[in-house]
């Protein structure tokens, strides 16, 4: 299953705030406070980190709460019940760096709300990501590493994604890419890592080629298997 690769997995609470944005020590405490008495906050001595508990569902206001933080640069949503307008609160994150969002039952559409955002590192698991969400995701000018699944990604859905860009890290699990798409990933000259597991139309052949563009390339194929370097078998466990 998809989601055993997701390194953290937390959930959001129902919790209706004031729309105003934390400027101070004291209010960014209160807050924190708040979120630890409804028991979705797990306590956390890095501030600009938010670590919410797994075992606490929620919803859109929870988002809202979040977004008075002003220094959050992590947060990790899972399984909560989030939808287009409770994402649209994280527009107020300006330093938000790492995004990770799993099993929300949030629609593909939702996606456009992170266009302006920082992030660096992205997650999107169980949303339906179409043609129209990898444009959004073209916009994002820090992106180095992603992280998506499913089978709705196919050649026609990541076409933007492939006209060119800075990742170092791309992770494509579960999804019906072809071997089409793989051979437009030698345009990523910086990218370091490669996980195609699970994708099970694309090729080793394909991927063994990609090395000739991309020397320094570490991939995980489409039956899993440690990271393997050029020359190396893929799908190797490591295990005799």
């Amino acid at each position: 299953m998809i989601r055993r690769y997701l390194c953290a997995t937390f959930t959001l609470l129902g919790f209706i705030p004031a729309m105003v944005l934390a400027e101070d020590e004291a209010s960014i405490a209160s807050i924190r406070a708040q979120l630890v008495q409804q028991g979705a906050l797990a306590e956390d001595i890095n501030p600009n980190r938010v670590t919410l508990r797994s075992d606490f569902k929620g919803d859109d206001d929870a988002l809202a709460l979040i977004a008075q933080l002003p220094d959050v640069e992590t947060l990790f949503i899972s399984e909560a019940k989030i939808s287009g307008q409770g994402l649209k609160h994280l527009e107020k994150l300006k330093n938000l760096k790492t995004l990770s969002i799993s099993h929300t039952g949030m629609k593909a559409e939702a996606v456009a709300h992170l266009a302006k955002l920082p992030i660096v590192t992205l997650s999107l698991h169980g949303v339906p990501l179409r043609h129209e969400q990898f444009e959004v995701l073209t916009k994002l000018m820090s992106l180095k590493s992603l992280s998506v699944s499913g089978p709705s990604i196919d050649d026609a859905a990541i076409e933007p994604l492939l006209e060119g860009g800075n990742l170092s890290r791309l992770q494509l699990l579960g999804t019906s890419l072809t071997d089409s798409s793989i051979a437009h990933l030698k345009s990523f000259a910086e990218l370091e890592y490669l996980s195609v597991e699970e994708s099970s139309r694309v090729s080793p052949a394909a991927l063994t080629k990609l090395w000739n563009d991309l020397p320094k390339l570490r991939i995980v194929g489409p039956t899993g298997g440690i990271p393997a370097s050029k020359g190396q078998p893929l799908g190797f466990s490591g295990e005799d």
